[in-house]
């Protein structure tokens, strides 16, 4: 047997093998649905819900139904509601092994993102959503291409702040290193020369007593 579930927090419909359903609680797999595993906690989480439909013989019959609930209303007394309706008509396919992969993971990646929106306010959408750049008209590859921009020259004005930084220090540096040079040479040759003029006092004097001596 089979039931059409309503998950209450996520607000979307599914089908689902009727013991996954008990207690206003539905089990949601990793595998296909068609496989009937056996819910546990290893491969299952559970989901608040409640049945739209019951004891349906297999799962065609219930697709088909719940194609024509979405279509003429059939679980009105359910309260499946139009906007529920509207969600699940597009999720629809058929009976194939790689379809029904495909919805599956589809109903998993919805309720995934569904649920950490609840708990993490809208901004999830930026995320998990790509219809949000539809929906704003680009607005956010826009905001995201302005901000870059204004990083890059942030990152550049900064990376130019730096370079400007460390050529006035090394100019620094070597200007006060080779003034210090200059002056220290300038010392040096102003020693040499005094010390040469004593050499030439000291000879000169010298050379007087030599002659002085031998006269």
């Amino acid at each position: 047997m089979w039931t059409i579930v309503c998950f209450i927090e996520e607000d979307c419909v599914e089908i689902v093998p009727a013991f996954w359903f008990k207690n206003g609680l539905c089990v949601w797999p990793k595998k296909n649905v068609n496989q009937r595993t056996n819910p546990n906690d290893n491969e299952f989480n559970y989901y608040k819900a409640r049945a739209l439909s019951k004891d349906i013989e297999s799962l065609q019959v219930a697709r088909s139904r719940l194609v024509r609930a979405e279509d003429t209303s059939e679980l009105s007394s359910y309260d499946f509601d139009k906007s529920t309706r509207r969600k699940r008509h597009q999720k629809h396919i058929s009976s194939d092994d790689e379809s029904e992969r495909d919805y599956q993971m589809k109903s998993l990646n919805s309720k995934t993102k569904k649920k950490k929106d609840s708990k993490h306010g809208n901004s999830s959408q930026f995320i998990l959503d790509p219809s949000v750049f539809q929906n704003n008209d680009g607005k956010f590859i826009l905001d995201i291409f302005i901000l870059k921009e204004k990083l890059i020259k942030t990152v550049t004005k900064s990376k130019n702040s730096i370079k400007n930084q460390i050529k006035l220090l090394y100019r620094y540096i070597f200007t006060d290193t080779f003034h210090q040079l200059i002056r220290t040479i300038s010392n040096l040759r102003f020693e040499i020369r005094e010390l040469a003029k004593k050499m030439d006092t000291m000879d000169q004097r010298l050379t007087k007593k030599i002659v002085n001596t031998a006269s």
